[in-house]
């Protein structure tokens, strides 16, 4: 159950990272204009940092910046972990159970990077506001829209429809 929840905070920060271009570009912006801020805000997503305010983004640069130190240290050992991980696969005899150990042991390093960033976040001054809080909430994968499928797209709409003769693999025949 912990290494789910472990996986599940991973992949979180993974799908957060897509979440818009102008965030992205305000991200670029503060780093552009505050240079100390390069370094704190960077490990932050920019779907996260593009919702707050810029006295949010100080706060929370400033308490990710305090705690350098030590996502340095748990950053070096993620990196000592994969790095042992990949050498025990490679080594020519595979040992599931020693992989599994390192797994969940990078897993819950990445777990606590997680808890370091979201206690910048939740610490943040002034507090987020209620439509801040919304537009975070929307952000996590499990409410996110659901896309289209693909028997949807008009091109595909005409071929289901009836359209010229397919093959089997959906293509129009050979001349």
């Amino acid at each position: 159950m912990k290494s789910f929840l472990v996986l599940g905070f991973s992949l979180a920060f993974g799908i957060l990272s897509a979440i818009s271009v102008q965030a992205q570009n305000t991200h670029t912006n503060l780093v552009a204009r505050n240079p100390a801020a390069t370094t704190a805000l960077r490990s932050l997503d920019a779907g996260i940092v593009g919702v707050l305010t810029e006295p949010q983004r100080q706060s929370v640069a400033e308490s990710l910046a305090a705690k350098d130190g030590k996502l340095r240290e748990i950053h070096g050992k993620i990196r000592e972990a994969r790095a042992e991980m990949m050498t025990m696969t490679v080594s020519g005899r595979f040992d599931e159970a020693a992989v599994r150990s390192k797994a969940r042991e990078i897993g819950n390093l990445e777990a606590e990077v997680a808890v370091i960033r979201m206690q910048a976040l939740a610490h943040a001054q002034p507090p987020l506001n209620p439509e801040q809080v919304e537009r975070l909430k929307r952000a996590i994968p499990n409410q996110r829209p659901v896309l289209r499928q693909p028997e949807n797209r008009p091109g595909r709409q005409r071929i289901l429809q009836g359209g010229p003769p397919r093959d089997a693999n959906d293509l129009p025949p050979r001349r």
